[in-house]
């Protein structure tokens, strides 16, 4: 894992606010699942990756937020979860505990920043 990524030439960065596992409605999905909130956090921050023209490829940074610290290193140490991003190229990464989100019942949340080459 990177502790950096340099960007340069002509691009386009793309900020994406902090997505949790949640419906259309913002009603939380997969209540008490962390894998799974975990999976559906990353599916949809690829939607809006795609939405701006870019990819998992184009991501120099995430930064995850968990409720259960212990919890997310015991997934990500069985296999379960990974780092988004290219695997030839990983982004910069950071998973952070927090006490609560935005909805008690979201255990993950996602921000990503993605550099889009200039055509």
């Amino acid at each position: 894992m990177p502790r950096a990524v340099r960007v340069s030439g002509s691009t386009t960065t793309l900020y994406c606010s902090g997505m949790t596992p949640a419906d259309r409605e913002y009603r939380a999905v997969h209540v008490g699942d962390l894998r799974a909130q975990y999976e559906q956090v990353k599916a949809d921050c690829g939607m809006v990756l795609d939405e701006a023209g870019a990819d998992w490829s184009d991501v120099v940074s995430v930064r995850t937020y968990v409720r259960d610290m212990d919890a997310f290193v015991k997934l990500h140490r069985e296999g379960l979860t990974s780092v988004p991003g290219d695997a030839g190229k990983p982004p910069c990464s950071t998973v952070i505990e927090v006490s609560r989100l935005s909805d008690p019942d979201f255990l993950v949340e996602m921000e990503v920043v993605a550099v889009i080459p200039d055509e």
